[in-house]
């Protein structure tokens, strides 16, 4: 293979696991760690590296499932089996190579704790399942696939803690709640609506489109309905009691350090403001996804940073969410780098293909 196109089937690889935000995806694996004072390195590090192999196992198996469909999607125009840079053969390939070196270090991890191999192993199933069906039909009807996300999600945390000699405390375990709660709040607001014209295209199964939401407009507006508004302020709402509830159980212990009362100042203050932006938003009939992402998801994730970060407050945190973002800003330069470079590549229309015209 010559050296060009080798260079190719890497970037394909790199696309199709979604390498660029696989730190993001792992990070509850490592928060899990971190909650750990004494945690052993080894088994940290194993456990953060299965977490990125079962997202990269995630992301290409999705792009596989949707491979006939996402040629149609205008945002899918780069995805690696769309353009041609590796073919089905190729991805599956990457994809059970992944697997198994997930299969392996999560035999390694359970060398000393033998039932652990069960969640772990779990884990991976849930997200080549969930990814391969959320938007079929024949699998779990949608509200369910996006349940399992938020499964997939917060289980990691306190496995990480079980695996690395920790038990969990109330803090925790409220956190994770919220976690799962997030889950299908997150599906439902943006992964459902940022594909919600395509997949109603091609008649996938999502759980947006089984609440009647439909597209409207040129400006990519949303219409939705009582349903969904109702479904999601429910649901929300629950992941924001019990955020809250986390951060208070953990303030109601004694010998809280000014670090961990800062930081859950900085979380009840993101927690109010997506509160305010999710009634704003979900008292309109038609919504933006950019509104939801700005005024209702984004405060939320940062609230439930602060909490994660003040129930374990140690350097390695700020480390870990420095380096995940300094990864995916590189990641997403390189990204158009190479787009770029691709575009000046293709050559130009001629005169005669545009008097053909």
């Amino acid at each position: 293979m010559a050296f060009g196109a080798t260079v190719r089937l890497v970037r394909a690889f790199y696309a199709l696991g979604r390498v660029n935000v696989a730190f993001v995806g792992a990070f509850p694996y490592g928060m899990g760690v971190l909650m750990v004072p004494n945690a052993p390195i080894g088994k940290g590090a194993g456990f953060y590296v299965f977490g990125i192999l079962t997202h990269c196992v995630g992301c290409a198996v999705n792009d596989i499932a949707d491979s006939r469909t996402d040629g149609l999607n205008p945002l899918r125009t780069r995805a690696p089996l769309v353009t041609g840079d590796c073919d089905r053969r190729q991805a599956l390939t990457f994809t059970c190579v992944a697997a198994v070196c997930a299969g392996v270090v999560a035999v390694w991890l359970s060398r000393e704790m033998v039932h652990a191999i069960v969640p772990l192993l779990s884990l991976l199933g849930v997200g080549v399942y969930g990814n391969a069906f959320q938007k079929k039909f024949g699998g779990l009807h949608p509200f369910f696939v996006d349940w399992l996300f938020g499964i997939f999600i917060g289980v990691p945390v306190v496995l990480g803690i079980v695996i690395c000699g920790g038990r969990p405390t109330l803090s925790v375990l409220l956190l994770v709640a919220s976690l799962v709660a997030q889950g299908p709040t997150l599906n439902m607001m943006r992964g459902n609506l940022k594909d919600l014209t395509h997949d109603r295209m091609v008649n996938a199964h999502t759980a947006a489109l089984s609440l009647g939401v439909e597209p409207v407009g040129p400006d990519k507006d949303i219409l939705t309905t009582r349903a969904f508004r109702r479904y999601c302020g429910i649901v929300f709402a629950a992941a924001v009691v019990l955020l809250m509830c986390a951060g208070i159980a953990e303030l109601s212990r004694p010998r809280q350090s000014i670090v961990q009362i800062s930081l859950f100042t900085v979380a009840m203050v993101f927690i109010i403001a997506s509160i305010v932006g999710l009634y704003n938003a979900l008292r309109r009939t038609t919504v933006t996804l950019r509104l939801l992402i700005r005024r209702v998801l984004f405060p939320m994730n940062v609230a439930t940073l602060a909490t994660a970060i003040s129930l374990c407050p140690r350097w390695e945190v700020f480390g870990i969410c420095v380096a995940t973002y300094a990864w995916s800003v590189c990641s997403s330069v390189l990204a158009h780098w190479f787009a770029r470079r691709r575009r000046q590549r293709l050559p130009l229309p001629s005169a005669e293909m545009n008097s053909a015209r």
